[in-house]
Parts: C-alpha cells; structure tokens; sequence
C-alpha cells in the first residue's frame, strides 16, 4: 500500500512538472511572437484590446479609408473618439473578418465600412495581408475561424507569429522590448505628398460582380444588427475608377437598400479638389483627408453623437493627451518638408497657420511648370487674381477654426501673434530675399552662395501656442 501511495505521488509530481513546463513554454513562446510581430500591429492591437471599450466610431476597409479619415482630426474638432481598423489591400472577405474579431473587444455606436474592398477579388488580395492586424490579436475561436477561412488548413501557422516573422531576430531594436504605446493615429495613416488627378470615373455597365466580396458585406450588416451596432456603408472621394468597380458599387447599393441602409457617399459632394487632395487616383493626401474627415465628422454630429469631451473629463484628459502626441508627428512631417507643394498640402490643417512672402517676377507667376503650386495656395483659400507677376504675395493664412480666413500684405499686418512686417533683402531690386518679422523676430535664410536670385518663404505658427516653429525659404528662377 506504501508502495502504491509513493508512486502515486511520483505520477503526479511528473503530472505537474509537465503542465508546468508547458504553460511555462507556451507563456515564452506568446510573448516571443509578440516580440517578433510587426510594432505597428501590436499597436493597433492595443487599440482594440485595452481600449476597444472607449470608442464611439469605427473605421473599416481598405487604405482607401486608411488614407481617407482621421479619429485623432474627429476627436479635436467634434470631440468623437473613433478608431481605424483598416489594412492595405483589404478585400470585403478580410474585413468581415477583421470587424467581427474587433467586436469582439469594442461596443461602437457607428461603423462605417468603406466599400471600395469590392474592387479586390478573392479572400486575400494579391498586395493586402490579414497578418498585419491578426498578429496583434490573442489566440480565440473567432481568430482561429478567421485563419481557417482566410488561409485554410495549410494556412494554421498564421495563428502563432514566430512561425513566420523569426527571421525578425536580426532587426529587433530596442523598442521592440518595451511596452508598447497606443497609435498615435488611431490606426490611421497620413500622405504627405500629392499628384494632380483628372477625374475619370466610368459609368456601371451591368457586367460581372464580386460575388464572393457581395456575399460578406452581407454578413457584414448581420453582424451589425448581432451586435446591436448601426452599419453605416461609406463611399469615399476617388479620382479614377473602372466599370467593375462601378457594377460592384452599384451592386452594393442595391444590396444595402433591400437591407434597409442608405450609402454616405462623398464621390459627388465636391468635398475633394482633383488637382490638389489626392496622393494618387484613389488615396487622399493630407489635405484631402483634412477636407473628407471634417465632412463625416459633421455627418456623424447630426445623427446625435454628443461631443464627449462633456460626458467624462478624466477620458478626455487621456485623449487629450495622445492627440499631443499625435501633433507632435505633425510637426515632424511639415519639418520634413523640402518642396513647397508638399508643405502647403500638410497646412491645410487647423492647428496651423502660416506666413507666405513671394516675391513678384518669380517664374511662379508665369511658368507652367508651378501650375501645381498655385492650386496649393488656392487650396489655403488665397486669392492669386490681382497678386501676380509684378505685384508678388504677402499673406497671412489663419487656418483657426478651419475657415482658412486670408490677410494680404505687402507692408504689415496686426494678427492675433503680433505684428507682421515683410521686406526684401535687395540693394537694388535683386536679389529677391524675403525677410519677415513677427512679432519683433526675424525670419530669413538668405545664402548668397546659392545660385537662386529670389525665393518664398514660409513661416509656420502653431495656432494652438501662438509660437512661430520654423521657416523656410524656398529658392525659385526669376522670370525672364
């Protein structure tokens, strides 16, 4: 009897080492894929696992919506707090998949799917990848159900990171160890460039559609009313588009209103300016998101969504305090910039403001080839009638308030950040070196070992310090 007591005991001391080494490896291997998965995806995967519980609105699709709306622009101007759930190349397929595991850690009030994810055929499109957000995500029966689905049986490794990304040991730096932050852009992205488009839409021929793509955005609205949650389908701007993209929006539309559900569709609204908001034929810029972002927002207060800034200030007190973050990002891009195009897309933008000084007989005024950089200052709401060739442009462009209101020079100006004086360096009438005060400061890079006789400058005001964080002047060619 003492025998068979001791060896009992041994099976189950062997019982517990082996249970105990198991959750031990499984506990080392979680956190090594974790630590081997992209940073951007954990990220998005503490947006939706820690604070899924916070958000009002979610974003869904493709990089159409991705570069098209921007929560952190929603939280400060409409006080709404949303978050993007987006990837590039997303197919309707995938974000049925990526919304419902989402659900499953946030309550929204709103979603809003983008449905230009019709345009991509099959489960996985041949430049998107599911990985990218289901890393992030812990192992559960809906995420298993997505990689069945999405990748088949041969595809089940997807579940576990390290099978796939180990190769990542070589590049781990040392942020990959520390915790990780939450997105500063609420899963967003930002383009900062721009490339003049020609809208060019085709017209719906009733040919052939996205079944399979048709199919989920079905179970997209049951999924919504499962989850007591109202489905808003959203079209966003695009410049260029095809017939098969047509018949399946079409298709879509005739789906959606047997459903009982209207589109927000902003392809007519003349929110967007082809020349200046697009990064290419179908993603916004900067500027177009700026432009799209505040139209939604407006739409999204109209159906009763109360500023919640009111409802818990310690929450937006921690908003508050990512958007700071978020700013700060800003910053960088527009301290980035080397080409005036560039720049005047990210000063469309209510946090900044700007001081423009160019000179007159600037082949800006006359040369084609700077067709481009008067639609940007047209954008910032300046008037270029009356201020060309010999007359030259001093402006200041307040963006407060997204009203874009503009004061013309060319001697000085009183503005809320003190007094604005321009003039140029020039002993004679050339060199055309812009020179500006504000305030009493000076402003000017003037090099007289650079080849360019005149240049514009730009000096940038945060509108929420009132301080002037960095000026450049921009060399350019004289007329001749």
């Amino acid at each position: 009897m003492e025998v068979k007591t001791r060896l009992s005991s041994r099976r189950w001391v062997k019982a517990v080492h082996f249970i105990v080494f198991w959750v031990v490896f499984l506990l080392l291997l979680a956190g090594i894929s974790r630590m081997v998965s992209k940073r951007h995806s954990t990220a998005l995967g503490l947006e939706v696992l820690e604070y899924g519980d916070e958000i009002q609105v979610v974003f869904a699709g493709s990089s159409h919506v991705l570069n098209g709306i921007s929560p952190q622009q929603l939280w400060n101007e409409q006080g709404i707090r949303a978050q993007t759930i987006a990837s590039h190349g997303e197919t309707m397929v995938c974000t049925y998949w990526h919304l419902r595991n989402a659900l499953e850690y946030m309550n929204p009030k709103f979603v809003l799917v983008d449905l230009y994810g019709l345009s991509f055929e099959g489960r996985i499109y041949v430049n998107g990848d599911p990985r990218t957000w289901l890393d992030s995500l812990p192992l559960s029966r809906t995420k298993v159900e997505t990689v069945l689905d999405l990748y088949g049986w041969e595809g089940i490794s997807v579940l576990w990171p390290f099978t796939y990304e180990h190769t990542r040991w070589n590049s781990l730096e040392a942020e990959d160890v520390q915790p990780v932050q939450a997105d500063p852009y609420r899963g967003a992205e930002r383009n900062c460039g721009f490339v003049p488009q020609q809208e060019n839409r085709a017209v719906a021929n009733g040919g052939e559609t996205n079944e399979l793509g048709l199919e989920y955005l079905r179970r997209i609205v049951q999924l919504c009313r499962e989850k007591n949650v109202q489905l808003v389908p959203l079209i966003l701007p695009y410049a260029f588009s095809n017939a098969p993209l047509e018949n399946n929006l079409k298709a879509a539309e005739d789906l959606l209103r047997g459903e009982g559900l209207e589109i927000l569709d902003m392809r007519e609204t003349g929110v967007v300016n082809a020349v200046t908001d697009y990064a290419d034929y179908h993603h916004l810029n900067a500027s177009g998101m700026d432009k799209a972002t505040r139209l939604v927002g407006e739409w999204l207060a109209g159906q009763g969504i109360a500023n919640s800034r009111e409802e818990d200030p310690g929450l937006a007190q921690k908003w508050n305090e990512n958007y700071v973050v978020y700013r700060q990002l800003k910053r960088g891009q527009i301290q980035a910039c080397t080409e005036l195009e560039d720049l005047l897309v990210l000063l469309h933008d209510p946090d900044y403001s700007c001081i423009l000084s160019i000179p007159p007989r600037l082949c800006l005024w006359t040369d084609d080839s700077y067709a481009d950089t008067r639609a940007q200052l047209e954008n910032l709401g300046i008037e270029l009638t009356g201020k060309e060739n010999n007359t030259g442009l001093y402006a200041v462009v307040d963006s407060r308030n997204a009203a874009f209101s503009v004061q013309y020079g060319p001697d000085s100006l009183q503005t809320d950040w003190g007094q604005v004086e321009w003039q140029n360096r020039a002993e004679g009438t050339d060199p055309l070196w812009p020179i500006f005060s504000l305030a009493g400061q000076e402003f000017a890079q003037y090099d007289e070992t650079m080849d360019m006789a005149c240049a514009a400058g730009v000096l940038i005001v945060e509108n929420y310090s009132g301080n002037a964080i960095w000026y450049w002047d921009f060399p350019m060619e004289t007329a001749l």
